[in-house]
Order: C-alpha cells, then structure tokens, then sequence
C-alpha cells in the first residue's frame, strides 16, 4: 500500500476548506436572491393594497376618518397568513411608527385625500413582518382598534358615564340624545347633561307630585286658577316668567291650601285674579322675589289665611301708574309666627293689612323693612279687628317709607 506523505494530507484538507468555502458563497448569493424576490412580491402586494385603498371611496374615507376596523378586515383578506401586519393613520408632517419593535419589518405607505377640492389629507402606513397570524389575533386586533380610550366601540354609549359616546373617530363625546342621561339629569340641546331643573311647565295646572321641583319655561297666560299646588315640599320657580290673567274673576294666580313646605318663587303675575297668591292653612312655607302688578281695585298681593311660620320676603308688588289698585299683603284669621320682610309696595291702596275675624288672634309676626310708598289711603299698616279680638307681639318695626312721613294706622299693641 502506497503511503500519502505529509504535503498530501495538507493539499487534500486545503481543497476540503475551499469546497466548503464556496459552498458557503454560494448558498448565501441564493438566499440573497431569494429575500430580494420576496421583498418584491410582497412590494408588489402591499403596493396593491394601498392603490386600492386610494381608489376606494369608502375606504378611502375610513382612512381619513380613522376607522380602523373596515381597514384591518380588507388588508387581513388579503396578506398571506405566515405574515404578520399593522396599520397606523397619522398626519402627512407625522412620522408613522410601530408602538413596539418587530425584527425586519417591512413598510409602506401612500397619502390619501377626501376629494379635490378639500384638501385635509392623512397618512397610511402599512407594516409587515414574518410570523404566524391566526383569525383570532385579528379579530382581536381589530376589536381592540374600534374601541375608544375608555374602552367603549365605536358607535356606542358608555353606559357607565352618561352621556359619554364614542364616535366613528374613536372620539368620546357628549350625545345625550343617544345615551341619555344620569338619574337627577336632563339632556341639553348642545348634547351634554346638567342638573335637573326639576318639572318643566308650559302651561297653567295643578301640581301634585311631593318632593318636587317646577319651574316655568315661558310666559303663561291664564283663563282661571292657574296653579293649584296639591303636594307638599314643593318649589315652584317661574324664573322670571309671566302668568297674565287678562281679565278680572274670582281666581287665583298661584293657590295652595292644606299643604305645608311650599316654595314660590321669581314669578311675575299680572293680575286680574282675585288673589295674585292665596296661602289657606299652611306652615313652612316661602313666597320670595315675586314681583306681582295688580290690575283691579279688588285685587289682593299676597294673602296668607290661618297660615303659620311661613316666610314673605323681597316682592315687589304694585299697580299701573295712578290706579293705586289693590292691597299688597293680607293676613287673615289666625296666622301665626310669619316673617313679612324686605318687601316693596308702592302706587297700591294699602300695604299691609291684619284682619282678625271675632275670638281670633294674630299673634308673633314679624313685620319689618318694608317699603311702602304712595298708598291712596295712606294706609302703610291697616289692622282691623273686633273688640274680642287680640293682635299681640307683633313687630312693626324699621319700616322704610322714604317716600315722607308713614302713617301706620296700628293700636299700641302691634
């Protein structure tokens, strides 16, 4: 047997190496190759893809009202499953990112506009990369793209924050036409909620639900009573609105009787009623910063009649220039513990009258700083009574005439 002398051995292992080697070129010029027509195909694709975004009216416009969901559907129906994708919309001077890294990620994107003649144009972007997709991971990607901050989809109410609606550019804004309003909200033209006002009223009627709240949205005119309050704990609020009675009769502008609690307020009665406001057997109640205008001689302000710890304060009440109409404020029969203060009468024929039936009493009222000014008969207090009668510990104290000296026409007692 011939035997290979060392330099043999080297040669032979040199030649190995140098198959080897170009083994090694070779196999990496293939898979260059490879890659480069791959990245061409998927060129090719993802080019495709955005033409037929760009020239897709509804797609188009998906793009530039960030809609997500219709866009993700169309790409996943056409990129292959061993791939992976994302798409991102942002402005034309924006930089188009992936939120989190991904080896060799190839990208394109294309700039799409509404129409020629608005020019408000948006950014897409297309990312790729190798990986597995299941129907499921998209589903839930595009879920989770039709979603707002706060989690609601799109084109749906938050349900938990009234009246929080989360649009088709997943922006959450206030529609309560939609989504309604939180208990003790009332919906307002402009889509958002406020407090409730309470029961609006249009138009003359009996109030009869307790622990409520009315209030006047317009001016009303009335043909008889025009509100009978059937309830206690019950504020009625005009806000400034009119009642007007055009014509004199035996009714009442605003009549509560056997109720307790009452809240009249900010209300302005033009009155031909016989009583502009008629208090009979209530208690805790409040008529405040009403301005009443009496139209008849036979009219009465406000009467209160067996009432009780009731509160009259800062009305105005008067009559139209030199007919010196009516009497501003009337207790009748037995009205106790009543705070009448900081009211303005003037141009009427009496201010403040007490009457007292025989055997009953007015007792503990406080009268007190209440303007009273050009009366016909010069009455500021009035008190007419029978000799079994007694008006006792009433306060008719600081008036506030300014209009010369006040007569109160009141025994020692009062």
């Amino acid at each position: 047997m011939m035997k290979m002398n060392k330099k043999g051995w080297i040669r032979i292992v040199e030649a190995f190496i140098a198959v080897i080697l170009i083994l090694i070129v070779l196999l990496s010029i293939r898979s260059m190759q490879k890659t480069s027509g791959n990245n061409d195909n998927l060129e090719k694709v993802i080019d495709a893809i955005l033409d037929e975004i760009a020239n897709n009216n509804n797609l188009r416009q998906n793009v530039l009202s960030g809609n997500l969901n219709s866009l993700n559907e169309f790409v996943a129906d056409r990129i292959p499953n061993i791939l992976e994708f994302k798409i991102q919309i942002c402005g034309i001077e924006d930089i188009c990112n992936l939120p989190e890294y991904k080896p060799e990620v190839y990208a394109r994107e294309r700039i799409i506009s509404s129409t020629l003649s608005e020019y408000n144009p948006k950014k897409i972007k297309i990312f790729v990369w190798e990986g597995a997709r299941e129907d499921k991971t998209v589903q839930e990607e595009i879920a989770a793209e039709s979603k707002c901050s706060d989690g609601t989809s799109i084109n749906n109410c938050n349900l938990n924050n009234k009246p929080k609606y989360c649009n088709a550019e997943k922006q959450q804004v206030d529609n309560c036409g939609l989504c309604g309003c939180s208990a003790g909200q009332e919906c307002k033209d402009d889509g958002e909620c406020e407090i409730s006002k309470g029961i609006k009223l249009t138009e003359c009627g009996s109030l009869t639900q307790s622990n409520s709240i009315y209030y006047l949205d317009s001016d009303i005119t009335a043909f008889g009573t025009c509100f009978d309050i059937q309830a206690d704990n019950v504020v009625l609020d005009c806000e400034g609105h009119k009642i007007t009675k055009p014509a004199y009769s035996f009714d009442y502008g605003i009549n509560i009787v056997n109720h307790d609690s009452i809240t009249i307020k900010n209300c302005t009665i033009f009155s031909s009623f016989l009583r502009a406001i008629s208090i009979e057997n209530s208690k805790n109640s409040q008529i405040i910063s009403n301005t009443i205008l009496l139209l008849n001689t036979n009219n009465f302000g406000i009467w209160l009649e067996g009432a009780k710890n009731n509160e009259i304060r800062d009305n105005n009440i008067t009559s139209r220039s030199n007919e010196y109409n009516g009497v501003g404020i009337y207790l009748n029969k037995n009205d106790d513990g009543n705070v009448i203060q900081y009211n303005n009468m003037e141009k009427i024929n009496s201010g403040i009258t007490l009457y007292n039936y025989p055997s009953r009493n007015i007792i503990n009222n406080q009268i007190s700083y209440n303007k009273m000014c050009s009366l016909k008969n010069g009455w500021d207090f009035n008190c007419v009574y029978s000799a079994t009668s007694q008006l006792l510990n009433n306060v008719c104290s600081g008036k506030i005439n300014g209009c010369g000296e006040a007569s109160a026409i009141c025994p020692t007692a009062c």
